[in-house]
């Protein structure tokens, strides 16, 4: 059985499955118009970057990572290309980087452009960049794979709501993200309030995940 939604955007092509008639599941998100789902060629779980909803032109994604890190992440550069490997096994494409502050940098001011940006399951979560300093539209909970995480999750940001850092030392980046030695701040992967961003503070010891943001 072929199934065609009807759109005004170019149509994609993936594989999925329907199993209950309820709604053109293609891999682990379900789709929305402007795609062409053939059931069954892969199963139910098949593709990555094939899964993902089209989207409007210019608009950019965003995913919260599925791998999770102790502080040690390598620096700011450590973080962004963690966030570049994982959308690159995804098959993803594009340019990412970490929603991540330390002492001299903001994450608001390391993600440029303007948006808006979707999660990789299609739906909008920040309609621009003016959006990033007050909240998201729903919880940054969908990863790379387009998997959505069933609770909310800790993810290492040491940025206050608003995109700001807000520490007053190394020590509070887990050194500038090189050492599982300090704390930070992290975010909750449900919040759709500052708490976004800045849920709690915890030692670099722990384990957390990473925004990682489309340029």
């Amino acid at each position: 059985m072929r199934r065609v939604l009807l759109a005004t955007q170019a149509f994609l092509i993936v594989a999925c499955s329907d199993p209950d008639e309820t709604g053109i599941t293609c891999g682990p998100g379900t789709h929305a118009e402007g795609q062409i789902c053939v059931p069954g060629d892969n199963g139910p779980d098949a593709g990555t970057s094939a899964d993902a909803a089209a989207l409007p032109p210019g608009a950019k994604r965003v995913f919260v990572t599925r791998t999770t890190y102790k502080g040690n992440l390598g620096g700011l550069a450590g973080a962004d290309a963690l966030c570049q490997n994982a959308a690159t096994a995804a098959s993803l494409g594009g340019t990412w980087k970490a929603w991540l502050s330390d002492f001299d940098f903001d994450a608001i001011d390391r993600i440029t452009g303007d948006g808006p940006w979707y999660n990789v399951a299609g739906t909008m979560v920040f309609a621009n960049h003016a959006a990033l300093s007050t909240a998201p539209a729903v919880g940054v909970e969908v990863q790379e794979n387009g998997e959505s995480l069933i609770i909310g999750a800790r993810v290492w940001t040491g940025t206050a709501a608003g995109g700001s850092h807000n520490g007053r030392g190394s020590s509070d980046y887990c050194y500038e993200w090189t050492s599982e030695t300090g704390t930070s701040t992290v975010g909750n992967t449900l919040a759709t309030d500052g708490a976004w961003t800045d849920s709690e503070t915890v030692t670099c010891v722990h384990n957390a995940r990473l925004y990682c943001f489309e340029l």
